[in-house]
């Protein structure tokens, strides 16, 4: 059995409450064996693709504001036993002394724009180091709350060759991104979701109405919004069986005998 323990001020309890009813919902669906590895020193999570099986695609995973890698271990499981070609890398945000727990970026103080950079340049290492083995449109950024806000950030600004998509979760669009959206990132398929029941980020379900609104303006051109009926700041099951759709359809599956396009295997 898989052992966990990163310090996270949210239980693994319910992560697996989240996938319950998506695991018995998709039950007759054959399902792959994962490969994992936990890394405790970087306190960073590895799942997929499935044992014996090329890997051709990668999702970077970000939580939200206190969680760790370990609260998106099972949904990431979930979706790695229906996609045998993908790897999800779960990173853990470090620990703000400003915030006193962990954090991509610090949301008040004087350190707002050197911790955001920081996770910026961490994160796009590791989007870099997955880049060369599948390739920039095979890597998929996707994020929940603060971690959602980062992957709108690094898969919308970056100049040179876009990303494979952006799937935000119940999270917002900084404002800076209108400035610095790429021309490069207008292809860039991108899944939104939010809940209509969601009190955490501002204008809640409206606000991601108009966040969609704003990328198609800044000339997004492949922009879906899922908004669930009474969804809270959480993840429910038919958050995770639409993400999962939309991976298979933005990540297809490659035979084992042909590399996807620009990687190197």
């Amino acid at each position: 059995e898989l052992k966990i323990n990163f310090g996270s001020r949210l239980a693994l309890k319910r992560a697996r409450a989240r996938i319950a009813m998506a695991a018995a919902t998709s039950a007759s669906e054959p399902l792959c064996e994962p490969a994992h590895h936990v890394d405790k020193a970087q306190k960073l999570i590895h799942v997929g693709p499935a044992k014996g099986r090329q890997h051709t695609a990668t999702v970077l995973m970000l939580h939200g504001f206190g969680d760790t890698a370990a609260g998106w271990f099972e949904p990431a499981m979930f979706w790695a036993q229906r996609l045998p070609h993908v790897r999800f890398v779960l990173p853990t945000a470090p620990v703000s002394t400003t915030m006193g727990t962990t954090s991509w970026f610090d949301f008040g103080g004087g350190d707002v724009a050197s911790t955001f950079d920081a996770s910026v340049r961490a994160l796009g290492a590791m989007i870099q180091q997955e880049e060369a083995v599948v390739g920039a449109g095979r890597v998929v950024v996707a994020g929940f709350s603060q971690g959602g806000a980062l992957a709108y950030h690094l898969g919308l600004t970056r100049a040179g060759q876009r990303l494979g998509g952006v799937v935000a979760m119940s999270t917002f669009l900084l404002p800076e991104v209108d400035s610095k959206f790429s021309a490069d990132a207008r292809e860039t398929p991108i899944l939104i979701c939010h809940g209509t029941a969601d009190d955490r980020i501002p204008g809640g379900a409206d606000g991601a109405r108009r966040v969609r609104e704003r990328l198609v303006k800044l000339g997004a051109s492949n922009v879906e919004l899922k908004i669930y009926e009474g969804m809270g700041h959480s993840a429910t099951d038919g958050e995770l069986l639409d993400i999962l759709q939309w991976l298979r359809h933005t990540l297809p599956s490659y035979a084992a005998s042909s590399a996807a396009p620009g990687s190197r295997l």
